[in-house]
């Protein structure tokens, strides 16, 4: 098919997005040896962008500063682009995750802190709900 035209704004965009889209990797194998820093921040486990939690069907989004104006700047003092290098790396110190994020050890040790109570929590709510299920099951009725 020939172009008889110009693009439109949409073409362009459209077409923009096919490019990324092919570069994007995939899965973890394909971007394990990409390039560093990775470019895709759109990626949920890039750590440039720090997304908040959802209130009122909004997430937050803090962007580090200088990252509109100069990307590649910001992108390049940054020691680690992916979660996942980091994790990859195994088991790491208060100060070494604090480092990677921008925060210190003690609030790494808060947020270390919250999510235990919260997975605490849940089990102890799968361990409410596999008992209910088990009296279920032997034909215990119980009214609460």
């Amino acid at each position: 098919m020939a172009v008889t035209g110009p693009l439109t704004l949409e073409e362009r965009e459209q077409a923009a997005r096919d490019a990324v889209g092919h570069l994007r990797p995939k899965n973890r194998s394909e971007c394990v040896s990409g390039p560093r820093p990775c470019p895709f921040m759109g990626c949920r486990y890039h750590l440039a962008l720090d997304v908040g939690p959802e209130k009122r069907g909004v997430r937050t989004v803090v962007v580090p500063k200088g990252l509109m104006t100069d990307p590649a700047g910001v992108l390049s003092s940054m020691a680690d682009t992916c979660a996942l290098d980091v994790a990859d790396r195994g088991p790491q110190t208060l100060d070494a995750v604090g480092q990677v994020l921008g925060v210190t050890r003690e609030r790494i040790r808060q947020i270390e802190a919250k999510l235990v109570e919260k997975l605490a929590r849940k089990r102890g709510m799968l361990d409410a709900l596999e008992d209910v299920e088990g009296r279920q099951r032997h034909g215990e009725d119980h009214t609460w």
